[in-house]
């Protein structure tokens, strides 16, 4: 791939269910505009006879983010370490994001992804998804070697920011009667401690137990989904 050094490398690295990284695309990343887009949800509630609406805050949604990514094997010295004639390897990771990994704990979805670019590092500056999901990839080939290899190649990938339970309100914030549809498991957790901030009674572990079908509550993972439903 081109190397420059006017040009920041984006990093997109696959993470694991724990978190941690698992392997990781460098690329050189250049782009002349880039569309970051959040939106906020917000219940529209009817005003009595000529009164206006009110509008209740529900939260907000995901950020979203395309970007576009060249692949071009020509550019590349062929005496560069970790040469290569064509891009397949390239899509093939931004493909694998998008396909549930058998032999993974987490079985009924796609990887994490973690996404950082610009300035050279974290910093407040920097477009930096720590934990989203790529929805989409598009790949368009245009140019081939004699064999028939893809040389260079065209990506737009569309990434989907994952929320914290601390992003997304339950949706009465003054009562407990109706639980959040969905807990990410952070390190350290324990059900016991989920049930009470959910149900305010620790006790509440088993019907959370019970509801996602756990084995053993007491193995809890990082990035583990549970299903909240309000108690019978």
């Amino acid at each position: 791939m081109a190397s420059s050094n006017a040009v920041e490398k984006i990093k997109i690295v696959k993470l694991n269910d724990s978190g941690g990284p698992v392997d990781t695309l460098v690329c050189m990343y250049n782009p002349t505009k880039l569309v970051y887009k959040r939106s906020t949800q917000w219940e529209k509630k009817p005003g009595a006879k000529k009164e206006i609406p009110s509008y209740a805050f529900k939260g907000v949604g995901p950020a979203t983010l395309t970007v576009e990514l060249l692949f071009d094997t020509t550019l590349v010295s062929p005496s560069s370490p970790g040469a290569n004639k064509n891009v397949v390897t390239f899509v093939d990771f931004l493909l694998s994001l998008t396909k549930i990994d058998q032999e993974s704990p987490q079985k009924d979805r796609p990887p994490y992804c973690r996404l950082i670019w610009g300035m050279g590092g974290v910093t407040k500056n920097q477009l930096y998804f720590d934990k989203g999901v790529a929805t989409s990839v598009s790949v368009t080939y245009e140019m081939f070697a004699p064999d028939g290899s893809p040389i260079r190649a065209k990506a737009n990938v569309t990434f989907e920011e994952v929320l914290t339970i601390e992003q997304v309100p339950p949706q009465n914030p003054t009562s407990r009667s109706e639980a959040r549809k969905v807990w990410v498991v952070e390190e350290g957790q324990t059900l016991d401690w989920i049930a009470y901030q959910e149900y305010g009674d620790s006790g509440c572990w088993r019907h959370i137990a019970e509801t996602n079908g756990l084995a053993d509550p007491r193995k809890l993972h990082s990035g583990q989904v549970l299903r909240l439903v309000p108690l019978p």
